[in-house]
């Protein structure tokens, strides 16, 4: 018959390789996350090239028109097409 004292060092081996499992678990799991991120970045790598946008700034208030064109400007900059619909006609137009 099994003494508590064995019963209570099996039970800690069990703790103790149940959470060497976890950890060989967490492992693997972050080393493949990382991996599929680095995967993911080098396949888009070689496709990544400008979009084509389409604004809608339907907003009266100049504020949001101020924000949306600034965000405009940065794709523009960025190589992408902006087409801006809003209801603040601008004299120049932005190149792009």
């Amino acid at each position: 018959m099994l003494s508590t004292v064995s019963i209570i060092s099996v039970w800690q081996r069990r703790a103790q390789f149940g959470s060497v499992w976890l950890l060989v678990a967490r492992l693997i799991f972050i080393t493949m996350r990382i991996f599929t991120l680095i995967l993911g970045l080098l396949c888009t790598l070689g496709y990544s090239s400008g979009y084509n946008y389409l604004m809608v700034l339907n907003s009266a208030g100049s504020s949001h028109f101020n924000v949306g064109h600034a965000l405009a400007k940065g794709l523009v900059k960025a190589g992408h097409t902006i087409t801006v619909v809003s209801v603040f006609p601008q004299k120049k137009p932005i190149p792009g």
